[in-house]
């Protein structure tokens, strides 16, 4: 990152480089016989911005920018005990460039932000392929796709938000917003096993468009009391979401469904959150924040009658309706701590809403409650460690991806500040 000004202008530009070799390999038993392969997935993401940023306009404050981003995947499943080889790979290009004005008025009170962002994404590259297939998994044929079609798509996304500062601590705000995504690479060219089916690749995936808004507030209630809270609501269309097909795969452990990334139609989102907090002194603090969330299908463009389900009217997976979390912050000259106690509710195993009859015998995955704690340290000017223990009570738990979780995980950090 490096930034600089002028007499004009206000500037800032970042560049990075992110490369990603994944190695791991596989071994189970298959039909009586066993198998061993390894995936070897190579991952590379690059790219920048630059923002400038001029104050010279009367009360407003103008901001201009571009960003550049290129993302590729180049993976490969090589079986020993057969001949397979699987093979996908992809490139994304995305771009963006955008333009806001923020203008301050009655002694810098109200704030207000009008601003609109272009962007454009470019998909090409694309392939999933088998080689020397063995019976085992010569099914893998059947979604093999040696020339993926050029992708294009492009977007304008305006953006408006105010804020009315009553004091320092005390302000309302309200936001409209327009966001694009733009598929992933693995959901376009890679076929395999995928949480608890099997997942064909997508490269007719579209992008997802998704408005929001939003209306909160700040409010000290007393001088070391304070609380904030916000409700929101988005529409989404062209969502993606992982559905199944009907059809199913036998791959020799299990008979899978086969499941495809697809762009169902129309979401609706809305919640609410709110968080209070109390200060002791200067160097202890206790929260707690709660969030709401209502993620519904509210219509579902299927393909074909005889063989999709409508899920008009299904609620999302992977989304809690509740989630609660609280503790307690110690700061002090030897070190600092923090407890947090998290609860998150339950959520829909599978896109039906239906009880999964193979494994779990229920239709949601189970609420769960962690304990955890982190301790930051400065050991000498710019030197800061850090221990953190996560699920201190080692919880046992099955994640929204119908695996047990790590249980209790423990980090450690060293970070140095020239």
């Amino acid at each position: 990152k490096y930034s600089g000004k002028t007499d004009l202008f206000k500037w800032d530009a970042n560049v990075f480089n992110l490369y990603e070799h994944y190695i791991r390999q596989y071994e189970y038993m298959k039909e009586g016989e066993y198998q061993l392969y390894e995936a070897n997935s190579k991952r590379k993401d690059f790219g920048g911005g630059l923002n400038f940023i001029s104050n010279k306009f009367l009360q407003s404050e103008i901001t201009t920018g571009v960003n550049y981003k290129q993302g590729s995947v180049d993976g490969s499943d090589t079986y020993f005990t057969s001949t397979d080889v699987i093979s996908n790979t992809g490139n994304m290009e995305t771009y963006a460039v955008f333009i806001q004005d923020e203008t301050k008025l009655f002694n810098d009170k109200l704030n207000i932000n009008v601003g609109v962002r272009y962007d454009l994404a470019h998909f090409y590259n694309g392939l999933f392929t088998i080689d020397y297939p063995s019976y085992s998994i010569e099914f893998y044929e059947n979604f093999e796709n040696r020339s993926v079609a050029k992708k294009h798509w492009n977007a304008f996304c305006p953006r408006f938000s105010s804020q009315y500062l009553f004091s320092h601590n005390d302000r309302i705000f309200m936001t409209v917003a327009k966001g694009f995504r733009a598929p992933i690479l693995d959901d376009m060219t890679r076929t395999g096993k995928k949480r608890q089916g099997f997942s064909v690749a997508n490269p007719d995936l579209k992008p997802e468009l998704i408005t929001t808004y939003e209306i909160g507030a700040d409010k000290a209630i007393t001088k070391n009391f304070k609380a904030n809270g916000s409700v929101y609501y988005s529409i989404g269309s062209d969502f993606m979401y992982l559905v199944s097909t009907g059809d199913s795969v036998n791959m020799g452990y299990k008979k899978a469904p086969v499941l495809k990334m697809s762009n169902i139609g129309k979401v609706e989102i809305y919640g609410a959150e709110t968080e209070l907090k109390y200060d002791f002194k200067e160097n202890i603090s206790v929260f707690v924040n709660y969030s709401y969330t209502h993620a519904q299908i509210k219509e579902h463009i299927i393909n074909d009658a005889k063989v999709d389900s409508n899920l008009t009217g299904k609620y999302l997976t992977d989304v809690p309706k509740h989630k609660i979390s609280g503790g307690i912050t110690w700061r002090n000259k030897f070190v600092n701590s923090t407890l947090l106690v998290k609860y998150i509710g339950k959520t829909w195993i599978n896109d039906l809403n239906s009880v999964d009859e193979e494994y779990l015998k229920t239709d949601m995955y189970p609420a769960y409650t962690t304990l955890n704690i982190r301790f930051d340290r400065k050991i000498v000017k710019g030197l800061m460690a850090s221990l953190s223990i996560e699920n201190i009570f080692n919880e046992i738990y099955v994640t929204n991806s119908a695996h047990i979780c790590p249980g209790r995980l423990i980090n450690g950090s060293l970070r140095y500040n020239f």
